[in-house]
């Protein structure tokens, strides 16, 4: 399995980027942020290419995904609502006497 450079969920301060690069070098994070630092007193540029990378660069573990259900959006925006399910004639109960 090949090592990829992820996003940190624990070792993070904004989101992350600079942990997840000192988890993939084996280094310190604390070595990692103080060099961003540094290097970012210098040449401003890199905070620009610090939010590109922390856009593009994925969150450590699954991705999420939603269930496989049939739903839309509430027109009013409260929510997804879920289709209802189609009832067979055998299953309908007698509501004559009601």
């Amino acid at each position: 399995m090949t090592k990829k450079i992820r996003r940190s969920k624990t070792d993070r301060v904004l989101t992350g980027l600079l942990g997840g690069l000192a988890a993939y070098f084996g280094v310190s994070s604390t070595l990692i942020r103080w060099l961003y630092a540094i290097f970012t007193f210098f040449n401003p540029f890199l905070i620009l290419i610090y939010i590109v990378a922390a856009y593009l660069i994925p969150s450590e573990g699954k991705p999420f995904k939603r269930k496989a259900e049939k739903t839309h959006r509430h027109p009013r925006g409260f929510g997804r609502i879920k289709e209802a399910e189609h009832i067979d004639d055998d299953q309908q109960e007698n509501w004559n006497d009601f």
